[in-house]
């Protein structure tokens, strides 16, 4: 029998998976040779100032038993703000 997951689960494994793969990269980043370093990227500290946005907010959510609008445009605004980061 296979279990249900929720959107929510299947979002949850794939952000633990680009974590996984995030982390991954960041411990071979020195090991590049004539590359440029991922550390040299100074939208990497500010995307993940974002995610830790992101954090506080379903934090206080899940607190809470629930995101509010507000809360859940917050996100959104932070998630655009990162893509716009990844975009420069």
């Amino acid at each position: 029998m296979i279990a249900y997951r929720s959107p929510a689960q299947e979002l949850a494994e794939a952000i633990r998976e680009t974590s996984r793969l995030v982390g991954d990269y960041a411990g071979r980043a020195g090991q590049a040779v004539g590359r440029r370093q991922p550390s040299a990227y100074p939208q990497l500290a500010r995307i993940t100032a974002r995610f830790e946005r992101i954090n506080g907010i379903l934090e206080k959510g899940l607190a809470a038993g629930g995101l509010t609008s507000a809360q859940v445009r917050s996100i959104g605004a932070n998630f655009r703000a990162i893509g716009a980061l990844l975009d420069k």
